[in-house]
């Protein structure tokens, strides 16, 4: 029990030394729990301590933001999806944060089918029924800053104006190859805006959600400095100073898929291999060509002197014979 309490302690340090939200704490933990409680012990208990362990291990030094796993069989089994911020570089930071939500989770939800936590950092989820590709909305959890902007209304207009253009940014890929679901931004340095939905769901359900938490921000957010909306499947957040890292991440990860198509032949290749190879192919004749142009050329000089000394050694020779 001892090196337990060790360990939360040492990570919640580490959490608390990599967070740099230090205006509103409320933001750093929010939960909510729901479904039937499970035995304990079970199989399903279990399977879900599998499924952690295996959310948690899969962060590595990689830029991937989106993991998922699901681990056992009918009513015992159990999905898991873990969320780690767009915009943080260091993954330890993700690692230590879905660590603390672990440890939280006997003491704030023990034995619950359902539960979904956010965090500053990352969100974490795991369910009884299948939550891959399902764009959730609830449970919904909103927040903000006590204290008001001085002109309400031109502030809200500036709040929904970046926050609307964030979305428009997260889910189109005019600028990247391939579409994040992540974006931050900020509007003349007086609102800074961020935006993420998990990778698992279509580009339309995460616009579809995000403006939902978007235009949420009326009823929670009013004239406030600062206000956040979380949902299962995204979150947004705006504040009145810049509370994200300044590099935004390139890679959010890939969403759970079907099994991958079967491997392309290897004799498969792409356009730029083509073209390499159609040149290769077009240099072998050439070269071979010139190779045996240079061999008839010199064969035919030196059959051409060796016919001229011919010729003359047999004009000395006849001379001498006829002298």
């Amino acid at each position: 029990m001892g090196s337990y309490i060790f360990r939360f302690a040492v990570i919640l340090l580490i959490h608390m030394s990599n967070d740099k939200v230090i205006a509103q704490p409320t933001y750093e933990r929010q939960y909510y729990c729901q479904g039937d409680n499970y035995p304990n012990p079970s199989q399903f208990q279990v399977n879900l301590n599998k499924v952690l362990s295996s959310l948690s291990s899969n962060i590595t030094t990689t830029n991937t933001k989106f993991f998922y796993s699901s681990i056992g069989e009918n009513l015992d089994k159990v999905y898991g999806i873990l969320l780690c911020r767009g915009d943080i570089t260091r993954q330890e930071t993700c690692k230590s944060c879905v660590e603390i939500a672990i440890l939280e989770l006997s003491v704030r939800c023990p034995n619950k089918k359902e539960y979904v936590t956010w965090y500053t950092h990352c969100m974490l989820r795991y369910s009884y029924k299948n939550i891959f590709y399902v764009m959730e909305t609830e449970p919904e959890l909103t927040f903000n800053a006590e204290n008001n902007f001085t002109n309400m209304m031109e502030f809200k207009d500036i709040v929904i104006q970046l926050m609307e253009g964030l979305v428009r940014n997260a889910t189109t890929n005019a600028n990247h190859d391939e579409t994040l679901f992540f974006a931050t931004g900020s509007s003349t340095d007086t609102v800074y805006g961020l935006v993420q939905c998990t990778t698992d769901i279509s580009t339309t359900d995460c616009s579809d959600c995000l403006m939902g938490a978007v235009s949420d921000i009326d009823l929670c957010c009013y004239g406030k400095r600062s206000g956040l909306v979380l949902r299962p499947s995204c979150n947004i957040r705006y504040d009145s100073y810049p509370f994200y890292e300044s590099k935004q991440a390139t890679n959010s990860g890939s969403p759970p898929s079907s099994p991958p198509p079967p491997k392309p032949d290897m004799t498969t290749t792409t356009e730029d291999t083509k073209k390499d190879t159609k040149s290769s192919n077009n240099i072998v004749p050439i070269v071979a060509i010139s190779v045996v142009i240079a061999l008839v050329l010199i064969s035919t000089v030196l059959v051409h002197f060796y016919l001229k000394k011919k010729k003359a050694h047999n004009t000395i020779d006849d001379g001498k014979y006829y002298l």
